[in-house]
């Protein structure tokens, strides 16, 4: 005879949450139930059914701060500058991101993310060898990362190498498969080689 190998609770949890369904209100409740804590922090904390950022209400902090007033609750976080030094660019503000992530950059070392930034802010100035000398350490520290090869790849094309430039963002697609900005630039590369039926798939 065929006998359950299932955790009886585990089906008890499976029954209660098809009896409950998709209702708003339990979707909401099961979104705000965070558990018990994984891993001990002193940036983040969930306390008294709150989220808190350096002891700050991450809530409060998000409706009321700026993302500048929020970078200054934790200033020697790298990555919260470089992702700043991001906003800075998509903006325009180019000279304001890239003195954001070389102050990333310097702060960690380690973060290929801000010499990824520092080399896009570097190329929107046309400083090809500076933003080629960005990348390259962008890659160095995050090889499997298509950002920086996607950036590599634009600069050797404003320079004038088409083959070199299209091998680089290639690798990049090679990479992230699904990122569409990625791909993108790929087909541009491929029409700036006369190569119209590949950039048109």
């Amino acid at each position: 005879p065929r006998r359950s190998q299932y955790d009886p609770n585990a089906i008890d949890t499976l029954l209660e949450r098809r009896r409950l369904g998709r209702a708003r209100q339990a979707v909401a409740k099961s979104t705000i139930d965070f558990g018990e804590p994984v891993l001990t922090s002193r940036i983040t904390q969930i306390a008294d059914g709150a989220l808190w950022y350096r002891g700050q209400d991450a809530v409060r902090l998000s409706r009321t701060a700026t993302l500048e007033e929020a970078a200054k609750a934790d200033p020697g976080n790298a990555l919260v500058q470089a992702r700043l030094a991001e906003l800075y660019l998509a903006s325009g503000d180019v000279a304001r991101s890239e003195a954001t992530a070389t102050a990333a950059s310097t702060a960690d070392p380690t973060l290929g993310l801000a010499r990824t930034i520092l080399g896009f802010a570097r190329l929107a100035r046309i400083d090809l060898p500076g933003a080629t000398a960005a990348f390259d350490e962008a890659i160095r520290l995050e090889p499997w990362a298509p950002l920086p090869r996607l950036g590599r790849g634009l600069a050797l094309i404003r320079g004038g190498d088409l083959a070199a430039g299209r091998s680089e963002i290639e690798t990049a697609v090679i990479l992230d498969p699904n990122n569409s900005l990625v791909r993108s630039y790929m087909g541009k590369a491929y029409y700036e080689e006369k190569r119209d039926k590949l950039a048109a798939s």
